[in-house]
Order: structure tokens, then C-alpha cells, then sequence
């Protein structure tokens, strides 16, 4: 259900690559046409999060909805058309 909210998808059987490699975030950063700092990443995987970090990604742990708020807030992210509280 939650794939469906998306038009795109990056999906690592395609890419032929899986998280941490570099290929699999190289190949979003094609898709985008961003450089990589552009990019916000969250993941729960602590090695997932590192390989982004190493490419210059914005990229944080989700460790609960609490904390990923605090990081949209940092951010200037608004969810649900309102800045996070």
C-alpha cells in the first residue's frame, strides 16, 4: 500500500544493487538530477544511513516519529501542509 503513494520508484533488483553500495545511490541521484547533498535520506539501518552520509547525503537513523519530526522541523519539512511539531 505505501508504494502506491509513489509515481517513481528506485528499486534495488533493477538498479542490480542493494544498500550500503554505491551503486544504489548513485542511481537515485541519476533519477533526481541532484547532487547528492540534496538529497534526504532516513532509513533505520544504521550501515544504510552511513553509506549516505559517505556520499555527502543528508541522511538520518529513524529511531521513532517523534525524532523524524524534530529532523522535518530542523529541516523547514512540512508534513501534512504544516511545518512538523
Amino acid at each position: 500500500e505505501f508504494l502506491k503513494l509513489f509515481d517513481k520508484l528506485v528499486l534495488s533488483h533493477k538498479v542490480g544493487a542493494v544498500k550500503p553500495e554505491e551503486k544504489i545511490y548513485r542511481a537515485v541521484e541519476a533519477f533526481t538530477h541532484a547532487a547528492p547533498e540534496k538529497h534526504f535520506y532516513i532509513d533505520d539501518i544504521p550501515e544504510y544511513v552511513a553509506g549516505g552520509k559517505k556520499l555527502g547525503w543528508d541522511a538520518v537513523q529513524f529511531v521513532g516519529n517523534r525524532e523524524l519530526f524534530d529532523e522535518f522541523t530542523k529541516r523547514g519539512i512540512k508534513w501534512n501542509n504544516r511545518a512538523a511539531k
